[in-house]
């Protein structure tokens, strides 16, 4: 396709932005730079959907991208920074994930939250399971009735759920900030965290002195969870 007028693109057209972000890449010959329009067009699309920009700009400013070799038969875009980082970056890991970037930004906040209170969820879980073999039962702290299996044990939040606890997290702190500290893209990873043991330290504080948790069966817990995901799609 032509390169369009760039004053005139519409960031929210996903697939139209992705197909001039590819024709760039082809105008270009390999280390030829972008040109400053060029450049500020892929920085607001990327933001906006590369998973992996804050992890690859370091929150540094980037001055140009240039057209390289990704191996024999294909290129990608390098971009460079004020503060001298190089680093490839793919506008075919582009995603529209989610009808929204703030709603990918939450979901994956909300991964984050759950990896730093896992220190605080296992050892009540353990605990209860270790009286669950030794009576060959357990009692839901919700309703009293029986848990007899492993599989049945729930760690659940009351007063405030997980969900609103995450809510107001965000809103203290900012969503962006939050998104900004978690390891998008980092290498051999497959739980989704916060980077900064002091944040994750804070969390925690934060989690302790705001909710409740308390022991419950799966099918408490799953009607629970239908009914809190009703409200927060209503509110």
């Amino acid at each position: 396709m032509a390169i369009p007028n760039f004053e005139d693109v519409d960031y929210s057209k996903f697939t139209e932005c992705k197909a001039i972000c590819q024709a760039i890449l082809q105008s270009l010959h390999v280390g030829e730079r972008t040109t400053f329009e060029q450049t500020h067009f892929l920085i607001e699309f990327f933001i906006r959907y590369h998973p992996q920009w804050k992890t690859k700009t370091q929150n540094a400013k980037v001055l140009y991208f240039e057209k390289h070799r990704a191996n024999e038969y294909t290129s990608c875009f390098h971009l460079f920074t004020e503060n001298g980082i190089e680093d490839d970056i793919s506008y075919s890991k582009l995603r529209k994930k989610d009808k929204n970037i703030d709603s990918y930004k939450r979901k994956n906040i909300e991964r984050a939250c759950r990896s730093a209170i896992d220190v605080i969820i296992k050892p009540i879980r353990e605990k209860a399971i270790r009286n669950l073999h030794i009576k060959g039962f357990i009692l839901s702290e919700l309703s009293g009735k029986y848990i007899r299996t492993q599989k049945d044990i729930h760690v659940d939040h009351f007063n405030l759920t997980f969900i609103e606890l995450v809510d107001r997290w965000i809103e203290l702190k900012g969503l962006d900030f939050l998104f900004s500290q978690i390891n998008i893209g980092e290498r051999n990873s497959t739980v989704t965290r916060f980077t900064n043991p002091y944040l994750i330290e804070e969390f925690i504080k934060f989690h302790n002195n705001n909710t409740h948790l308390r022991i419950i069966s799966g099918k408490e817990n799953l009607s629970l969870t239908k009914n809190t995901k009703l409200s927060y799609i209503n509110s």
